[in-house]
């Protein structure tokens, strides 16, 4: 098969990445051979198995305007080529009163992270 040029690797950018659904859906990806870059509010879990998790793990504040777009700005410096090939929001918000609250997610098609690569 010489001649072909190798495939390119695809990359996912996971919001909510440090636990539960987040985590369980970098290793599936990570298992599959794409590479994952995430973000979450936390610094990158030691305990996290993934290859390369430190260095494309960025701590993010969803929450926060400037924090949105000094994330994407980096998480654009590391895409290789500009590709991106697929976006998973699975960060959420959840403002809890003493009466409780329900979360806000930003799997909607409105978040704030998905339009900073649009256009």
């Amino acid at each position: 098969m010489s001649g072909e040029s190798e495939e390119r690797r695809k990359t996912l950018v996971l919001t909510g990445a440090s636990r539960g659904i987040g985590h369980a859906t970098v290793k599936t990806f990570s298992a599959a051979g794409w590479r994952v870059i995430t973000c979450s509010r936390h610094d990158f879990p030691e305990e996290c198995p993934w290859v390369s998790g430190p260095e494309n793990h960025m701590k993010i504040d969803l929450a926060s305007e400037k924090g949105v777009k000094e994330g994407v700005i980096k998480i654009r410096e590391l895409l290789e080529h500009g590709a991106l090939d697929a976006l998973v929001n699975n960060a959420a918000i959840s403002p809890k009163s003493a009466k409780g609250g329900a979360a806000w997610f930003c799997g909607n098609g409105s978040c704030p992270v998905a339009s900073g690569f649009s256009g």
